[in-house]
């Protein structure tokens, strides 16, 4: 529900980097435990980069953002259906 949403909105990864940082693994690993014990949960996962580098670099960066998180909330049990964009 909306509390999921609000409560995990953003996780914040070092500069050019889409490794998980210990606090954003910590944000996430609450997030997984809410998810199951709520169900079905429609969410989209997004990344993004600043406006540091060019466009093409800065996509590819926001992808595997956005990967990792997915990659990591499915390692801890989260079933994740779609694909990058």
């Amino acid at each position: 529900g909306c509390g999921i949403a609000n409560e995990m909105r953003v996780v914040y990864f070092d500069f050019d980097s889409a490794n998980l940082t210990p606090a954003a693994k910590a944000k996430l690993h609450v997030l997984a435990d809410l998810i199951k014990s709520n169900g079905t949960v429609n969410a989209r996962i997004v990344g993004y980069a600043d406006v540091i580098g060019n466009g093409s670099y800065n996509q590819g960066l926001s992808l595997r953002r956005a990967d990792a998180v997915a990659n990591y909330l499915a390692a801890k049990g989260v079933t994740i259906s779609g694909s990058s964009e």
